[in-house]
């Protein structure tokens, strides 16, 4: 019977190691998504500021 227990507690002690391993995983997926995120936005607002300015420059260019 002792042996039943120890096998049954050993499982549970596995299942808790497992749970917080994948959790762990979870968390650094949701901060490199954080951070790919900001690059992306970062790189929004270039790509919005180098089309303003060949905007103007096809106007001066008109000019």
């Amino acid at each position: 019977m002792k042996i039943k227990n120890y096998i049954v507690g050993f499982t549970c002690i596995c299942f808790i190691l497992i749970g917080t391993a994948c959790e762990s995983e979870s968390d650094k997926r949701k901060a490199r998504l954080k951070e790919l995120d900001k690059e992306n936005n970062l790189l929004k607002e270039e790509n919005n500021l180098l089309n303003e300015y060949l905007d103007v420059c096809e106007k001066v260019s008109k000019c």
